[in-house]
């Protein structure tokens, strides 16, 4: 593991949330590090209860997908409300995100 990938996970293990959010991001599109969409989840997840609202967004899109986690529509919809609790505007759809590119990419090569 290179010393700028053991520095992120360091800071998202003392609870960091925007480096949580950066590790989860490397690790669903595989990005600088082995892909990991399972460790990816948990670390959205820590990142989102803290009321990181991209991490919200990309857990709820997880969900919705069962990448990582079961597909779960009424959790995605919970992590969405969140998301959309920290300023009061509904979330339809969420912008791109980090990370999200890679999987849109990933997903046209499975078709």
């Amino acid at each position: 593991m290179n010393d700028t990938v053991q520095r992120l996970r360091d800071a998202a293990a003392t609870g960091n949330a925007d480096a949580q959010f950066a590790l989860a991001a490397m690790l669903q599109s595989g990005c600088g590090v082995a892909r990991n969409v399972c460790e990816a989840a948990e670390w959205y997840r820590k990142a989102a209860q803290q009321g990181h609202r991209a991490s919200c967004l990309n857990l709820a899109d997880m969900y919705e997908q069962g990448l990582g986690v079961p597909r779960d529509p009424a959790e995605a919809s919970g992590w969405r409300l969140q998301a959309a609790g920290q300023d009061g505007q509904a979330v339809d759809r969420p912008p791109l995100r980090h990370g999200a590119a890679p999987r849109a990419r990933l997903e046209q090569r499975t078709r």
